[in-house]
């Protein structure tokens, strides 16, 4: 198995790519975790797919981001 990917079958040969809005950083998983973009105001949340689950970054100098969420 590689990160970033799911098998959901008994004796799958070929792990699936996780969907977009979706992450696995665990080995072996039958299924893909959900992106949580529950950043805080000022900040936004970047970099989730395949392995990694993202980070929530501050909004760039000239611009704004007033509600938790996407």
């Amino acid at each position: 198995p590689i990160l970033g990917n799911y098998h959901d079958g008994t004796g799958q040969v070929v792990c699936k790519a996780c969907e977009a809005g979706r992450y696995q950083d665990t080995q072996g998983e039958p299924t893909c975790k959900q992106c949580d973009y529950s950043c805080t105001a000022g900040y936004f949340h970047d970099g989730c797919g395949g392995a990694e689950s993202g980070t929530c970054k501050p909004c760039s100098a000239g611009s704004y981001k007033g509600d938790v969420g996407t």
